[in-house]
């Protein structure tokens, strides 16, 4: 139930929240592997509109986990970076090691 007393409906993309989960939780990704380490992302949205909506990151490696909430600024920001360094590892490498 919202704070005015009706039932809070769940996007099509939350993947469940329980009745005292805060958070409307979806569209979790997980990239990494087993030696160098895992990145999982996660969605979560206030069910009661108390705090914008936020990416939560996670950094696992040896079993120890690093856990990380991105405003959407630096949501932005991050796509913007990973957008970067993936057209610099696809660009041509010259002699230097710098990109043609």
């Amino acid at each position: 139930m919202s704070e005015v007393g009706r039932p809070v409906v769940c996007p099509a993309w939350c993947r469940g929240c329980g009745p005292n989960d805060p958070m409307h939780r979806g569209y979790l990704a997980t990239v990494g592997r087993e030696r160098t380490g895992w990145v999982s992302l996660q969605l979560l949205v206030d069910r009661f509109v108390r705090r914008e909506a936020a990416v939560k990151l996670d950094a696992t490696r040896y079993g120890m986990n690093q856990t990380v909430l991105l405003s959407p600024g630096q949501v932005d920001r991050l796509v913007e970076e990973l957008a970067q360094a993936r057209r610099l590892m696809r660009a041509p490498v010259g002699r230097a090691g710098e990109g043609r």
